[in-house]
Order: structure tokens, then sequence, then C-alpha cells
């Protein structure tokens, strides 16, 4: 991951704009962390300062009805996955992202569309794990995109 400095930042809209789905984003508040002896005050700065996966993009004719969610997690163990956490933030959030990391070359994105909405179901490596994870996690109407992945219409 590269580092960002506060220029890198960006509204979610813009973000929206410009982001591809599968992207590593960093959000922030720029507000400075508190020691990690304060657990309660350490966690609550952590939910508007973290990473997490670009999944998700709705472009809204304006800022208040664009969304973009972004994958933060899975929990569970022995390969079972129990819960899958994800956060949606608002067109008009006071936060700011950053693009930390873009899918690389030749990644293959798992992709459901909702209308003109995409949704990244999961992004692999190469064409064979995609088709593989795709065989054990079927999805009746997702299609496999290689990376740069087209716009949505």
């Amino acid at each position: 991951m590269t580092n960002t400095s506060p220029g890198d930042f960006m509204t979610a809209t813009d973000l929206a704009a410009h982001a591809p789905l599968g992207a590593v984003i960093r959000f922030s508040d720029f507000t400075p962390a508190p020691p990690l002896r304060f657990k309660r005050k350490h966690a609550e700065w952590a939910r508007n300062n973290s990473i997490g996966r670009l999944i998700s993009i709705h472009k809204g004719t304006s800022p208040s009805d664009t969304t973009i969610t972004l994958h933060m997690g899975d929990y569970g163990s022995h390969g079972i996955i129990v819960i899958s956490t994800r956060k949606t933030f608002m067109g008009t959030s006071a936060l700011r992202f950053a693009i930390t990391e873009r899918p690389l070359p030749g990644s293959v994105g798992i992709i459901k569309d909702h209308g003109a909405e995409r949704e990244l179901l999961h992004l692999a490596l190469s064409l064979e794990a995609a088709q593989s994870w795709l065989a054990s996690n079927p999805y009746s109407d997702a299609t496999l995109q290689p990376y740069p992945l087209p716009s949505a219409a």
C-alpha cells in the first residue's frame, strides 16, 4: 500500500467518479489517533479512520444520493465466513477518501449488476482463481471481468 498525504484525499462524490471497484480506500476525519490504552476512544476514532475495499458505487444525480460501499472485513473460522462487514458512505460525508491501492492489471473481478449499480463480489488475481471462486460460491448472474473494468453505463 502507498502512503497517502492530505492532498491525496477527496470527497466521497469525487471518489465515486474516479475510483475503480476493487480499489483499497483509506478514509479519515484527520483527527489524531488517541493512545491505544484508551480503548473506547481509539475504537471511536477507528470508525472514522480506517481502510476498506471499494465494492459498490451508486452514482446519483447529486452528492446527497451518491453512495460508496467499502468491504471492511470478514470474520469466521476454519475457512467459514460468519460475518462480512461493510460500510456505506453518503456522497455528503464529512470524511475524506484516498485511493491507496488499485487492482493489479490482470486481476479478475466477479461482478454482479443491479441495474446501473455494480457490486464487486470478489477480486481474484487470475482468471483461474476467479473461476474457482465462482464454482465454490455460485451466483447465477455474476460475470467475470478482467481489470481494468469498463465503466458502468
